[in-house]
């Protein structure tokens, strides 16, 4: 299921990238760019529905309910495409919500995937991309997927 979870989320970035023309303000600037917010809402539900049983799976037993609160998080980015106009509140805390409680339930399991970080940070220092949001949001997911489907080739 999270493979499938990171095709869909693969495919959907790549084509509002492609759409937007160049590299994406952030995750939640698709909303702007697909056209019909319930497209932005219904991808993103099914991202995290997808991604939630591998991450239950995979975590320990204490730890659950950090994957739980994760796709809490993106669901709610998911519930709140107006984020510019309305609801920029609950967006942000989903997001922030989900980028620290999945980041955390990785802390506690697989500690060595955070070093996926180092890449991110040393581009964005170097480079002092604008996009700064855009590319932490993509570390978090990568090192979310890494976590949640390397299990599976051991």
């Amino acid at each position: 299921m999270a493979i499938l979870s990171l095709f869909l989320c693969l495919i959907f970035v790549s084509a509002m990238t492609w759409k937007n023309g160049g590299v994406l303000e952030s995750i939640s600037s698709t909303a702007y760019i697909v056209g019909n917010k319930i497209i932005f809402t219904l991808i993103l539900l099914f991202i995290g529905g997808l991604l939630l049983p591998t991450m239950l799976d995979v975590s320990s037993e204490d730890t659950k309910f950090l994957a739980f609160l994760t796709i809490v998080g993106l669901s709610a980015v998911a519930m709140t495409p107006n984020y510019r106009s309305e609801d920029g509140l609950q967006h942000n805390i989903g997001g922030i919500g989900c980028c620290v409680c999945s980041q955390l339930l990785v802390a506690f399991n697989q500690p060595f995937l955070l070093l996926m970080w180092l890449p991110c940070l040393a581009y964005l220092l170097f480079f002092r991309d604008k996009n700064y949001t855009f590319w932490t949001e993509i570390t978090c997911m990568a090192i979310i997927y890494v976590y949640s489907i390397w299990p599976s080739f051991e």
